[in-house]
């Protein structure tokens, strides 16, 4: 039972990207609030501006969103959900955007469940890299 739960919070996820370092704006003067920045829009433009030959647009993602409280600490991560597995994957597997993004400073990574990051911290301390 808890193996299948796993399995559906996975497939739940699948989809989902992380975006770190993406420079955080703050809202209004005086609110102190980070909840007004479009995530949304500041992904597609990362995207169309080292992902060249896709036509990304808002419509592609469900929902874009920073994780965690503002610190001083810098930027929070993006959790962007993407419509479609095909078009995350285009993001995870298109070496040249992802190099191009890495030149900036930008990371991205696929969401995983706790269980998922457990067992890929597991991995890497014996040795095996990322080959989980």
């Amino acid at each position: 039972m808890e193996e299948e739960f796993q399995k559906e919070q996975a497939e739940k996820i699948k989809a989902n990207l992380k975006f770190f370092n993406i420079s955080e704006k703050p809202a209004a003067t005086g609110s102190g609030s980070h909840d007004s920045e479009d995530c949304k829009k500041l992904v597609v433009a990362l995207l169309t501006s080292h992902y060249q030959g896709t036509a990304w647009h808002e419509d592609m993602i469900l929902e874009a969103f920073r994780l965690g409280r503002p610190d001083a600490r810098g930027a929070r991560p993006i959790l962007a959900k993407f419509n479609r597995w095909d078009d995350a994957r285009t993001v995870l597997t298109n070496k040249s955007g992802r190099q191009s993004m890495t030149g900036k400073g930008v990371r991205v990574s696929q969401d995983r469940t706790r269980r998922q990051n457990h067992l890929m911290m597991e991995a890497r301390a014996q040795g095996n890299g990322n080959k989980v």
